[in-house]
C-alpha cells in the first residue's frame, strides 16, 4: 500500500507543472459556460472528464522520457504495483475533477438563479453517471494500450474511442428507423430507462466496477510482457 501511494504522489508531481493556472482556468470557463447555458448540473461534468482523459497520458509521456520504466525494473519494483499506483491516481484526479466540475457548475446555477436539487433530481444523476461512466470506459481503454505500447506508439491508438463514439452516433442518428423498424422499440425502451432510473445508475455502477477489473487485469499482463 505504500508503494501504490508513493506511486500516486509520483504521477501527482509530474503532471503537476502542467495544471497550470492557465489551463484550469480554460476548463473553469468553459464549464461555467456549458452549465450556465444549459441550466443542468451534468452539462460541465463532461469538460471535468476530458481533463482527466487528457492528463490520463502524461504521466506515461513523461516517464518514457524519462526512462523511468526501466528504472522500476532495476530496482526490481514489482510491475503489478507500478500498475495499481497508476489506477489508484486516475481515480483520484477523475473523483477531484468530478467533484470540482460539480462544485463549479452548482455555483453558477445559484448565481443564475437556476440552482433546484428538487427539480429531475433523479434525471440530473442519472445523468451525471452516464457522462461519467462514458469518459471512464474511454480511459480503461486507453490505459491497457499505454502499458502495453508506451505512449510515442500508443497515442494515435487511443483516439479510436473518440472515432468509434463520433461514428456510432451517426449512424444510430442517420439510420435510426432501418435499425429499429419504427420508433415503437425506441419508445418503449426510452419507458423502461425512465421508469427504472434507479436500476439504470446500479447497472452502470456495477458494469463500470467490472470494467476496471478487467481493464487492470489486461494492464498488468500488458506491462509484463513490454520490454525496456
Amino acid at each position: 500500500m505504500d508503494k501504490i501511494k508513493s506511486f500516486i504522489k509520483l504521477d501527482y508531481i509530474t503532471i503537476k507543472p502542467y495544471l497550470s493556472v492557465k489551463n484550469l482556468l480554460i476548463f473553469g470557463c468553459i464549464m461555467v459556460f456549458l452549465t450556465a447555458m444549459s441550466g443542468n448540473l451534468a452539462s460541465g461534468l463532461g469538460v471535468g472528464m476530458m481533463l482527466g482523459t487528457i492528463y490520463l497520458g502524461y504521466p506515461f509521456a513523461l516517464g518514457e522520457k524519462s526512462n523511468m520504466d526501466a528504472l522500476y525494473t532495476t530496482l526490481s519494483v514489482d510491475r503489478k504495483t507500478v500498475v495499481a499506483g497508476r489506477f489508484a491516481f486516475i481515480f483520484l484526479f477523475n473523483l477531484c475533477s468530478i467533484i470540482a466540475a460539480l462544485v463549479i457548475a452548482a455555483i453558477t446555477l445559484f448565481i443564475a438563479g437556476k440552482l433546484d436539487f428538487n427539480a429531475n433530481g433523479v434525471e440530473t444523476l442519472v445523468a451525471i453517471v452516464m457522462i461519467a461512466a462514458l469518459f471512464a470506459v474511454i480511459q480503461l481503454f486507453q490505459l491497457p494500450v499505454f502499458f502495453r505500447y508506451g505512449y510515442t506508439k500508443a497515442k494515435l491508438l487511443t483516439f479510436m474511442p473518440f472515432i468509434a463514439l463520433m461514428v456510432g452516433y451517426f449512424l444510430i442518428s442517420g439510420f435510426a428507423g432501418q435499425l429499429f423498424g419504427d420508433l415503437q422499440f425506441i419508445l418503449s425502451v426510452g419507458n423502461f430507462l425512465a421508469a427504472n432510473q434507479m436500476l439504470i445508475i446500479v447497472l452502470i455502477i456495477l458494469a463500470m466496477l467490472l470494467a476496471t477489473f478487467i481493464s487492470y487485469r489486461i494492464s498488468v499482463k500488458a506491462y509484463a510482457k513490454r520490454e525496456f
